[in-house]
């Protein structure tokens, strides 16, 4: 039946909002679905798999999509109740302090994505057997507002390019005479748009580099992960074999890495951003892992607006910090005034140019400018 196949489908929600645990923990957060009533979960383990727990375990039914609001410390996720209409919930990151934020007003909750700056999370409800739809409210799940209601027909995944102010979404088209698509929006809602709507079956969850502008996703019809250019053009695939069911994915841009559920081998896989190098990271002890999310430790901030936190991208050398600030330096256009390359801010000779900004003598000053 559709209502089963769609209570067992995952997607990713792109967080951007990052924090830092006194150990600079990391970690990745999934939903998992399991056999019984009220028996779904939200689970926590390291990013290479180990140390497995359970956050909340108790009375949740199917949760599927899930973020993060590492600076505020909650996860969100949506939870698909059967014949009753779903929900959105929220707790600590540690599992406690359950909260109900939506409760009335969706069908079949999907994903879920966060625009921690504005205080918004997006929902997309796949609407079972009624239209799908849109939605948005404020994080703690007042002023529910219906962004798009028409034209919809089965989406599930969700995540937010909030530099050029869209959100992308999945939509499977089932089980009406449509074609599945990748799409995107306006975060008002407006001007939708097909991004790819070609080869797709089934088209879950989707995920964003907006470092290197890629779309990822996977398509649970066909078990492929693919990826494009944010406009839909030149679509790859990635992994084609040895996937069975893939539901939800999340990436670490700054790592090169994406990961991604498997609701069929009840596996928990990464790899390169290129598919390559393929790891089993859980491979034992779930039962349907649906959605994924990623907390990388490095921090709230993400000035570029690029989903990737300042913080990873210094670690990573995607950026500089030349006064150790924690801010990336091209978040700080202080100038370049001698055009060198290095801002006046850090430059020991901010009038001639020193790409080596040599000091032999250590006095602050730059060789070059020394008299």
């Amino acid at each position: 039946m559709h209502t089963q196949k769609v209570i067992t489908r995952a997607v990713l929600a792109l967080s951007l909002g990052f924090a830092v645990s006194p150990s600079n923990a990391q970690h990745m957060y999934f939903c998992e679905q399991q056999s019984g009533p009220q028996s779904g979960k939200i689970r926590r383990a390291a990013l290479d798999g180990t140390n497995l727990e359970d956050l909340v375990a108790a009375g949740l039914v199917f949760p599927t999509g899930i973020a993060l609001d590492l600076a505020a410390g909650k996860v969100y996720w949506a939870d698909t109740l059967g014949n009753t209409p779903g929900r959105i919930q929220r707790a600590n990151l540690d599992g406690s302090d359950v909260e109900e934020l939506i409760t009335v007003g969706l069908l079949i909750p999907a994903g879920v994505a966060l625009d921690v700056g504005a205080g918004k999370i997006y929902i997309v409800d796949t609407g079972g057997s009624e239209p799908g739809k849109l939605v948005r409210a404020n994080l703690d799940g007042s002023d529910v507002e219906e962004l798009i209601t028409v034209d919809l027909h089965d989406p599930t995944g969700i995540a937010l390019d909030l530099s050029a102010g869209k959100v992308y979404f999945t939509d499977e088209a089932y089980p009406v005479a449509a074609v599945p698509a990748i799409r995107r929006a306006n975060l008002d809602g407006s001007n939708i748009e097909d991004v790819v709507a070609t080869g797709l079956l089934s088209p879950h969850a989707l995920a964003l580099d907006l470092v290197a502008g890629k779309i990822y996703w996977v398509d649970y019809g066909i078990d492929k992960l693919q990826r494009a250019n944010l406009d839909g053009s030149d679509v790859e695939d990635l992994i084609v074999t040895n996937m069975e069911a893939p539901l939800g994915i999340a990436l670490d841009v700054s790592a090169g890495k994406v990961y991604w559920t498997e609701n069929a081998t009840k596996k928990i896989q990464r790899a390169n951003l290129d598919g390559s190098d393929v790891e089993d990271l859980i491979a034992a002890g779930l039962v349907d892992p649906t959605g994924i999310a990623l907390d990388l430790g490095c921090g709230s901030a993400d000035c570029q607006l690029n989903g990737v936190p300042d913080g990873c991208e210094i670690a990573s050398g995607m950026s500089e910090d030349c006064d150790d600030n924690g801010i990336p330096d091209e978040c700080e256009d202080d100038g370049d005034s001698d055009s060198d390359g290095v801002v006046d801010r850090c430059d020991n000779c901010p009038g001639t140019p020193n790409t080596d900004q040599a000091d032999q003598d250590g006095d602050g000053q730059g060789d070059i400018c020394d008299p």
